[in-house]
């Protein structure tokens, strides 16, 4: 007896799809780190102007990721936040717990 075995036609999209209109662009993305695909609508930010108080918050990122990736390479600083992180129990990686505390302190 035959056996018939189904393929998708289209094993997966990613990137935009469709013209400006009704509908907008959809885009198609795909998560790495779980395989989840999902669609959304397409935003145009390139001609955005943003507010003082949203450039403040990238300036208060920038500075906490540097400060971040400096207190990571120091042996020192890493031996103490290594001991801070091992008593809490909120954050799950040491790199987002040594952003919060940087992020912090700005």
């Amino acid at each position: 007896m035959a056996k018939v075995d189904y393929i998708d036609p289209v094993y997966a999209l990613h990137g935009r799809l469709g013209t400006e209109g009704k509908a907008g662009k959809v885009v198609f993305k795909q998560l790495a780190s779980t395989g989840t695909s999902f669609t959304s609508k397409h935003v145009e930010n390139l001609n955005r102007v943003y507010s003082a108080e949203e450039i403040a918050r990238q300036q208060k990122f920038s500075v906490a990721r540097a400060a971040m990736e400096v207190a990571l390479a120091d042996p020192e600083q890493l031996a103490a936040l290594k001991a801070a992180f091992q008593k809490q129990k909120k954050y799950k990686t040491l790199r987002g717990f040594v952003f919060a505390q940087k992020y912090a302190m700005n």
